[in-house]
């Protein structure tokens, strides 16, 4: 009988340790509740390498990564439509996008007798309605400017951002697109945003940075411009949500202002789509001249602003 119960003891162990091998492993992790965030009715593995919430995503922007990609950019020194130099920023911009895994493509355009390149990077979305989110720079300057902040900055953040967001899925598809032509008449980014409304894209809104880098006291370094028409003013108050959520790395003011034709986002207003277009509170005195350079920056005002637009 002794012998039986020890018999039947390992028999059950045996069919305990089958049944955990086979069994699926338990997993938990964020559910975001979010039309853009990745969401799952029930868990499954997930790899590790696409597991950052918002609050990590927002503590990777950080000043040095900014700087690097600015000290670059104006090393090349100006770089108007058309010159070399500016071929060798594409370079650069598509070099850098393509090492995040994304796919990148240079959108040929014409317009007004002048022609250039847009550079756009995508990040696939898993969602079932087709939802597209663009957040844009523009990368070529005027003849003397090596453009440190106008428009550096606004290039570094969109680098920044699709660095780190490239490591999550998303429900809509994001597009990293940053505009040559800008200085010339938006003539980069009003062909993007024409191509964009004739195939019937399902833009849900677009998020502009342009010159977000200088601030020379405390009031402009805590206040941040927002130029969007009332129709985007769910973006504004998103925006608002987030510093108020995540004021311990956001802390700004947003100051809102009606759409104003100043920056590429104002390609896609005229087609009807919802932008957002950020500008720094004090207006860059080394704005268009050969010194807009990097040192006349606040470094700790544009990652606050990163973070803010990612």
């Amino acid at each position: 009988m002794k012998n039986l119960k020890k018999l039947f003891s390992a028999l059950f162990s045996i069919i305990i340790l089958v049944v955990g091998i086979l069994s699926p492993l338990s997993y938990s992790y964020e559910i975001y509740d979010s039309s853009i965030y990745l969401t799952q009715d029930t868990p499954k593995p997930i790899n590790p390498l696409y597991t950052l919430n918002l609050l990590e995503m927002i503590q990777q922007v950080n000043e040095s990564t900014l700087e690097n990609h600015i000290q670059t950019i104006q090393d090349f020194g100006p770089h108007p439509t058309g010159s070399i130099e500016l071929e060798e920023v594409k370079e650069y911009l598509y070099q850098q996008l393509n090492e995040y895994d994304l796919s990148v493509d240079l959108k040929p355009w014409n317009y007004k007798f002048k022609s250039g390149y847009n550079v756009e990077a995508t990040l696939p979305g898993i969602g079932s309605n087709n939802g597209l989110v663009i957040i844009c720079a523009h990368y070529d300057s005027v003849a003397v400017s090596p453009r440190a902040d106008y428009y550096g900055s606004g290039v570094a953040s969109v680098l920044t951002i699709a660095e780190i967001m490239s490591k999550t899925e998303f429900n809509s598809t994001i597009k990293f697109v940053l505009f040559s032509g800008e200085e010339q008449g938006l003539y980069g980014s009003h062909k993007y945003a024409e191509e964009a409304y004739e195939n019937q894209e399902n833009i849900i809104g677009v998020i502009c940075l342009d010159g977000v880098g200088y601030a020379d006291n405390y009031l402009s370094g805590h206040t941040i411009k927002n130029f969007a028409d009332e129709s985007s003013d769910w973006i504004v108050d998103i925006s608002r949500s987030i510093i108020e959520e995540y004021n311990e790395y956001v802390n700004l003011e947003i100051l809102r202002f009606p759409n104003e034709r100043i920056s590429d986002h104002h390609s896609f207003y005229e087609l009807g789509f919802q932008t957002s277009y950020f500008l720094e509170y004090t207006i860059d005195p080394y704005y268009h001249t050969s010194e807009d350079t990097i040192d006349k920056m606040n470094m700790s005002y544009l990652t606050k602003i990163c973070r803010l637009a990612l």
